[in-house]
């Protein structure tokens, strides 16, 4: 995969881990974390507005990320969010195309996969 690509897609992760355990973080930590993954500010920018060092950004910022890794991990809340998605399309489809059988053996899989 095209490096570009790849960091778009780590940095729209780390979004939505943002938006779902921002909440988990310090308020300071929430808020550089939210400069530079929001607001697109650069790490410069980060300490200037803050009045601290470029390091303390940068180590802010990594601190912040691993801990929103670690929640993910820990409570899988994005991924369930993501599987729950898939299987929704995937019962859009078998209705669509009258499939009832089969759409009433996905809702019993996805009611007992909750």
């Amino acid at each position: 995969m095209d490096k570009n690509w790849q960091d778009v897609l780590d940095k729209t992760r780390s979004v939505f881990l943002l938006d779902m355990y921002g909440g988990l973080l310090t308020d300071k930590a929430r808020e550089t974390l939210s400069l530079y993954l929001n607001e697109d500010f650069s790490i410069t920018e980060i300490a200037e507005e803050l009045k601290v060092s470029r390091q303390a950004i940068h180590d802010s910022l990594q601190r912040s990320l691993e801990h929103l890794e670690n929640f993910e991990k820990q409570l899988g809340v994005v991924a369930s969010r993501a599987a729950l998605k898939k299987a929704l399309k995937l019962l859009s489809e078998t209705l669509q195309e009258g499939r009832l059988d089969q759409a009433q053996a996905l809702i019993q899989e996805m009611e007992t996969g909750l």
